[in-house]
């Protein structure tokens, strides 16, 4: 079965600048505030935001898991003109200082029988093939 693995790592200040440009699509998935500090742990993704109301300002920290963590990353990859599969099955990791945005696509799916790749009864038949025509 053939397979394309593609692995994008971010650092935290391109995942930072992801949220900023999910946030700018996307009003509501943030408060009305700006982003100040991305970090993560515990397999998740932590921001710091500051809202400023006048002479005062008031930090928040919002924790991303999960689905919500992909969104704004898929939507930084399409801004920046990095492809991804559709149909991929995509997973993330989070280390300390990047995430990482895994891909798998099975290429094998729609492809036709004839150009799939030889497993080894392929060969074999081949190989047997082959005998019988050099013994005519």
């Amino acid at each position: 079965m053939v397979r394309k693995v593609r692995k994008i790592m971010m650092s935290l200040d391109e995942v930072c600048r992801a949220y900023e440009c999910y946030q700018r699509v996307t009003p509501d998935f943030l408060p009305k505030a700006g982003i100040i500090a991305c970090k993560t742990a515990d397999g998740a993704v932590i921001l710091t935001v500051e809202r400023t109301d006048g002479a005062s300002s008031q930090r928040q920290e919002i924790i991303f898991k999960g689905f919500d963590i992909f969104k704004p990353l898929i939507r930084f990859c399409i801004e920046n003109n990095i492809l991804l599969p559709r149909d991929g099955t995509k997973s993330i990791s989070i280390e300390a200082d990047k995430v990482v945005l895994h891909m798998e696509l099975d290429l094998s799916v729609d492809m036709p029988t004839a150009l799939r790749p030889m497993n080894m009864s392929h060969v074999d038949e081949v190989v047997l093939e082959n005998k019988r025509k050099s013994r005519s």
